[in-house]
């Protein structure tokens, strides 16, 4: 079951003893605070890329002017294994060819990106975990203390390790496949690779 933002923010308020709120316009400076760092701490923890907010092999084109603009949502961008031979990176809204020194692209390009999704298409663990974690800075900051501070850690650990195990789950990982390294060296020089 989904966490709603208003139960987030109610959550970071709890944190340091605030009453729940009804509604996320209620006016209350805290409330206001709370659903600031809340924002900022989903916008950290989905820049790492999760299973749920990164997509590979993404084929991205270039614009009439040649450049490649990116989602406005886009946390992070590489190129995908399909155009590993370009070094690419992400300035402002744009791609970025750093070997060749330019924004300008021929041809269209293969991309993985880490996306920031709205707070209602994440998945239950990982909206538990942002909550704890935005919770314990929230306390850490507002009050800075110890005794609750014990009990924030606990939360955002158990809600971090409810998220690992989900990721671990929903993602299907696979060290010979999903490491890019390891996927080059165990088809290297194989006669059985593209077979299939």
């Amino acid at each position: 079951m989904a966490i709603s933002k208003l139960e987030a923010v109610n959550i970071i308020l709890a944190a340091i003893g605030e009453d729940p709120v009804s509604s996320l316009s209620s006016g209350l400076g805290d409330a206001e605070i709370a659903e600031s760092k809340l924002d900022a701490v989903k916008t950290d923890v989905l820049a790492k890329g999760w299973h749920c907010n990164t997509e590979d092999e993404v084929y991205l084109t270039p614009d009439s002017d040649s450049y490649i603009q990116l989602p406005s949502n886009t946390l992070r961008v590489d190129s995908s294994y399909t155009s590993a031979h370009i070094d690419v990176v992400q300035r402002g809204t744009r791609l970025y060819n750093l070997a060749d020194r330019t924004y300008e692209f021929d041809d269209g390009i293969y991309c993985k990106i880490v996306y920031d999704l709205d707070w209602d298409e994440l998945t239950h663990e990982m909206q538990r975990y942002i909550a704890a974690k935005a919770a314990r800075i929230f306390q850490e900051e507002k009050m800075g203390s110890v005794a609750l501070d014990g009990f924030t850690v606990r939360n955002e650990a158990e809600a971090k390790a409810a998220l690992d195990d989900s990721e671990d789950e929903s993602g299907d990982y696979n060290v010979l496949r999903d490491s890019p390294s390891v996927r080059l060296a165990t088809r290297r020089n194989n006669r059985l690779y593209g077979i299939g």
